[in-house]
């Protein structure tokens, strides 16, 4: 039998507590100090392996906060009592006295699905709830109960980990409620998902097996399928036998160890293109090959440097200030004499003839960019319609840049905000960020992006998407310069 106990991680996912339904004037605040315990470990008996092990207790860390569910979601920070199991809260309360719940890790009664990895023997985000009880000011002990129970993986191999995802017939994460035994209930929700656990710049393999401990919410998870996904976006994925369930109970830790073998390469793709497959379709059928397309994203926009066209490095990166020999604003045809040759390849390229020719292998027949010929194209304005209507997608910054993140096929966002260029990478994920438009040397509108599609309005001119954080909409114009993302169907 041994111990294990686990800090927890300062860093809290915080998604607001419940609110009012209509605006009020917050009463009188008033200091508070709440003294916080948490339950003492629980020795079981794992369904799964059959060897005794021993529950967790979690510890206070500095810069812990708990949340109190008295209508304002007042936020109490620990002020002493870091590494063990008791310590003391301070913040600022609302004036009246009554019966409250707490929250640590989770708030407005969401169980997130993403959790981070934080070290050896050390977890993050691990969900309690505490009953606490105010009169004339002076709060009662909170004793902290564990919600979820931890799923410990033991990865067993060679290599680095950069993410791992879970999938299960049951969901793990979304709204839920408190059982009388203080055990986490997710509601219940449609479509199987999966939950993302990161490893920051990856956790190297040791051969005698590596621990990854990811909380869950209390149940008898099915259908289970595990991917651990490399730093160069390699994956080995691992499903469970119909008839294996994994059992999580409420403060216990449940053992899976897998062996990480036969790393799944990723496909052969053109230089330049992005690995996530995406389903495009033009429901007017002016595609000269069929209705429905798969396609590969180009790994970045395109720009001009002044002898070829490439792609830029990385998804977020974008030019906000007009320089000539790194063009990767386009006007849409050869619109005036000063238009260069530059532009009027990119007429070629996006396959505009005639409003009745389209033909996308002409477009495509001789254009070369990053070293590949005839490959690329650019998507019509309704299959970058069907793209934004039918994909997971959302609203987000990759490095501080905002824009969309859209999903491949079959693949669900998960709750974040925020997205590095690796991870980018890592879950094949196509970021369009904004860019801007370039009117002659100026780029003016840098908080929306602008892109070109093959379409065109009844005028004859250029159609493009614009991304802002309302939304997404068609535009056209013709002598205003937009940016273009690329791609390769899939034969």
């Amino acid at each position: 039998m041994r111990k294990i106990q686990y800090f927890i991680s300062a860093a809290v996912i915080a998604l607001g507590l419940a609110s009012c339904s209509k605006e009020e004037t917050m009463p009188a605040e008033r200091q508070i100090s709440i003294v916080a315990s948490t339950e003492s470990a629980v020795d079981t008996k794992t369904s799964l392996s059959g060897d005794d092990q021993t529950g967790y207790q979690v510890l206070w860390s500095e810069g812990d906060k708990i949340h109190l569910n008295d209508g304002w979601n007042s936020e109490f920070t620990l002020k002493d009592g870091a590494g063990t199991a008791r310590g003391t809260f301070e913040g600022r309360a609302t004036d009246g006295d009554g019966d409250y719940k707490a929250y640590y890790a989770v708030t407005g009664m969401y169980m997130p699905d993403v959790t981070n990895y934080m070290g050896e023997n050390v977890i993050s985000s691990v969900p309690m709830v505490a009953s606490v009880s105010i009169k004339d000011g002076v709060a009662s002990v909170a004793e902290f109960k564990n919600m979820c129970g931890i799923l410990r993986l033991t990865l067993n191999g060679s290599g680095d980990v950069k993410q791992i995802k879970i999938y299960a017939t049951q969901r793990m994460y979304g709204n839920f409620t408190v059982a009388d035994d203080c055990s986490m209930e997710i509601g219940k929700g449609s479509a199987t998902q999966y939950i993302s656990h990161y490893c920051g710049d990856g956790v190297a393999l040791s051969g005698e097996g590596t621990d990854f401990y990811i909380p869950l919410p209390p149940n008898n998870y099915s259908g289970v399928k595990i991917e651990i996904i490399d730093c160069s976006g390699n994956i080995c994925t691992k499903t469970l036998k119909s008839d294996k369930k994994i059992n999580i109970g409420r403060s216990l830790i449940t053992p899976v160890s897998l062996t990480v073998t036969g790393l799944e390469k990723k496909p052969d793709v053109p230089d330049g293109a992005l690995y996530g497959v995406f389903t495009v379709k033009d429901p007017d059928g002016v595609m000269n090959s069929g209705d429905e397309r798969k396609v590969y994203f180009s790994r970045g926009n395109l720009y001009w440097d002044g002898d070829s066209f490439e792609f830029e490095t990385l998804q977020s990166d974008r030019q906000t200030v007009w320089n000539q020999h790194h063009v990767n604003h386009f006007y849409w045809s050869f619109w005036d004499e000063e238009a260069s040759a530059k532009d009027y390849k990119v007429k070629e390229l996006i396959g505009i003839f005639t409003n009745e020719e389209y033909d996308n292998s002409k477009a495509r027949e001789s254009f070369t960019v990053n070293g590949v010929t005839g490959k690329y194209r650019v998507l019509t304005y309704f299959e970058l319609k069907y793209l934004f209507e039918h994909h997971s997608r959302k609203w987000v910054t990759v490095n501080g840049i905002p824009g969309y993140v859209v999903a491949p096929d079959g693949v669900e966002l998960d709750s974040r905000n925020s997205y590095s260029n690796v991870e980018l990478n890592t879950g094949d994920l196509v970021f369009l960020p904004v860019t801007g438009i370039r009117v002659e040397g100026n780029i003016s509108y840098p908080e929306v992006g602008y892109y070109w599609t093959s379409s065109m309005d009844q005028n004859n001119e250029g159609g493009y998407m614009y991304l802002s954080h309302d939304g997404v909409d068609q535009g056209a114009i013709l002598n205003w310069a937009c940016c273009i993302r690329l791609v390769v169907d899939i034969d």
